[in-house]
């Protein structure tokens, strides 16, 4: 995520796209920059989730994802709520200072009342709701968080050439988050919603 005028993924909100991934693990999958990416058409069904809105500049984007994602995790854990896949990030808006974003956690079912008080008492601010649904276009990036954009040029270029018109809120599958935005060890799932 860089300055809004050559991100990329501003390029991609003026497209109008949407991006999401399936749950972690559920099938072997070549994350990889691809000059021409390899798209999966998906039917996403709505699942329950847990939810956090926040907002954050451009150079702190990895540490605000990262830790709002954490967070869902713990606060889902410490009221037993189980996880039903990797953390969904939607992003709502940007301007040259930064962005605001909903990170969503899938969850294996509804919370009892207990347990989302449970979940709101860990992680106040929290909300319950559910993920993004309906047919997707899906991408994927490999590598450092810092260099995700390479990703987002290659879709973006692709959904071109194809004349695809897509929806204009797009989601992030945080697959695997290295500890730093240079850690080759992410894994980011990106979908785009054709509309």
């Amino acid at each position: 995520m860089r300055a809004l005028a050559p991100s990329p993924r501003l390029h991609l909100i003026a497209l109008a796209a949407a991006l999401v991934l399936a749950a972690p693990g559920a099938r072997a999958q070549d994350y990889g920059v691809l000059e021409t990416p390899a798209l999966e058409t998906l039917r996403l069904a709505a699942r329950p989730a847990a939810v956090l809105r926040g907002e954050a500049a451009w150079e702190e984007a990895f540490d605000a994802l990262r830790a709002d994602a954490g967070a869902l995790v713990d606060a889902a854990a410490a009221a037993g709520i189980a996880s039903g896949g990797a953390p969904l990030v939607a992003f709502k808006g940007a301007d040259d200072s930064g962005f605001s974003y909903a990170v969503h956690l899938p969850l294996a079912r509804r919370p009892e009342p207990e347990e989302a008080d449970a979940a709101l008492a860990a992680r106040p601010g929290l909300v319950f709701g559910a993920t993004p649904a309906g047919y997707a276009l899906r991408a994927a990036h490999a590598g450092p968080y810092a260099e995700i954009d390479e990703a987002y040029d290659a879709l973006t270029a692709h959904l071109d050439r194809e004349g695809l018109i897509v929806d204009d809120v797009y989601l992030e599958e945080l697959v695997a988050l290295g500890e730093t935005a240079d850690d080759p060890a992410t894994r980011v799932g990106i979908l785009v919603f054709p509309n």
